[in-house]
């Protein structure tokens, strides 16, 4: 078997984010305060292997429209902001080596490249909504999602092996 040497790096590397879509609305703040910034959805709107070396995500950050008027209740939250949509496209290389392709096709179909790719979407947002006059906002880390098997039960009176 070949051994790689990659003197600590990962063998897969972000080689470029391209920021595809970017729309951000101030909405009326005519008003007294407070305001809120908006909850917001991340979708992967693809993720594939393109070639042997190279991945492709495009992630899709979108605000949340307000489900409830604002009006309709004395005690419903503040009204949002801002309302944004934002697109990034990531590619993601492989170095060359035997079993390259399959260890890239794993790497790109769970949450890593997203998570990787996800400061470069907090500091633009946020670079942006600073940019429009906005009170400072980050948008929150997201954890990293865990599969967790349930444990097996174990009978009375059963060794463990």
């Amino acid at each position: 078997m070949r051994q790689l040497e990659l003197s600590a790096h990962h063998p897969i590397r972000l080689e470029s984010v391209q920021y595809l879509k970017c729309s951000f609305e101030r909405l009326d703040l005519a008003g007294e305060g407070p305001y809120r910034f908006p909850d917001f959805d991340v979708n992967v709107l693809h993720s594939t292997v393109v070639d042997d070396l190279q991945g492709v995500l495009a992630l899709e950050v979108v605000s949340q429209d307000d489900p409830e008027d604002s009006t309709a209740r004395e005690d419903a939250r503040p009204a949002p902001a801002v309302k944004f949509a934002f697109t990034i496209i990531s590619m993601f290389r492989s170095a060359d080596y035997e079993g390259a392709t399959a260890n890239l096709r794993s790497f790109m179909e769970v949450d890593t490249p997203s998570l990787i790719a996800w400061p470069y979407v907090r500091s633009f947002i946020s670079d942006m909504l600073t940019r429009s006059g906005l009170p400072e906002y980050h948008l929150p880390l997201l954890q990293i999602r865990t599969r967790l098997e349930a444990p097996t039960p174990v009978e009375d009176g059963a060794e463990l092996e």
